[in-house]
């Protein structure tokens, strides 16, 4: 009984120290969630932008949009059906 009395205190710092680094590490997560947030106007302009040049490009020439479907940054601006991929 005495050697588990003795742990306690040992014990205690162990979980001290796993609060800290849990702290540690929600508080790097928080830096991350926010610069995704402060990222993620400019990355839904940016595929709107895309997406109405690709809308263009298939008026102008229809033959390329037949049965490719649409592509966007999810499959690098290529899809499955670029030339060599």
């Amino acid at each position: 009984m005495t050697q588990r009395a003795g742990d306690i205190p040992r014990r205690l710092v162990g979980i001290e120290d796993l609060t800290e680094v849990v702290g540690a590490l929600r508080a790097i997560a928080s830096g991350h969630v926010a610069g995704a947030r402060g990222a993620l106007a400019a990355i839904l302009s940016d595929q709107a932008q895309t997406g109405a040049a690709l809308d263009r490009l298939a008026v102008v020439r229809p033959a390329m949009s037949q049965g490719a479907g649409r592509i966007g940054a999810a499959q690098g601006l290529c899809g499955g059906g670029c030339p060599g991929a």
